[in-house]
């Protein structure tokens, strides 16, 4: 079945646009609603937002991987661009993840990949990699259009 029909008829028949989906509703419409938008346009988050706490959000131009060297992590957001990676940059990847994230952080990736090769090299490398959702099993999210969620989390170092 197409892959286009199978993400349309999910958001169809699991979410509702106007009232909980801004993902497309803003495609659709150009604009969010003050009750169907990102967490982060709340008022209440706004002004958390306004008032400083955006001073602690780190924006970088750099390359990935120099920015992965850069500090230690606890959370990492792969999305999906390790699905374009050639092998010696996906190992080098999980290389660097193993020595970035702390022992318990957590690393997640969506794919267009229903079992993405790599998440085996990130397992490899000292992580426990679980598989949240698939495609094949149904809706996903309000957005539905990869075919795989994971997260990887970090094992201590004596493991």
């Amino acid at each position: 079945m197409c892959c286009c029909y199978l993400t349309v008829t999910g958001i169809a028949e699991n979410s509702h646009l106007r009232k909980n989906n801004y993902f497309y509703y803003n495609c659709v419409t150009g604009h969010f609603l003050r009750e169907n938008c990102p967490s982060y346009l709340l008022e209440h988050n706004y002004n958390k937002l306004h008032d400083g706490l955006i001073q602690q959000l780190t924006i970088s131009t750099r390359f990935f991987l120099d920015e992965l060297r850069a500090r230690k992590y606890t959370k990492v957001i792969l999305m999906d661009h390790v699905d374009w990676l050639d092998e010696k940059v996906v190992q080098e990847l999980a290389t660097t993840l193993a020595q970035q994230v702390l022992p318990g952080g957590i690393v997640i990736w969506r794919s267009a990949s229903l079992c993405p090769p790599y998440a085996k090299v990130i397992a490899d490398a000292g992580f426990s990699v679980t598989c949240i959702s698939r495609a094949s099993e149904g809706y996903m999210d309000r957005v539905n259009m990869y075919s795989s969620f994971y997260t990887a989390v970090r094992k201590s170092k004596s493991a």
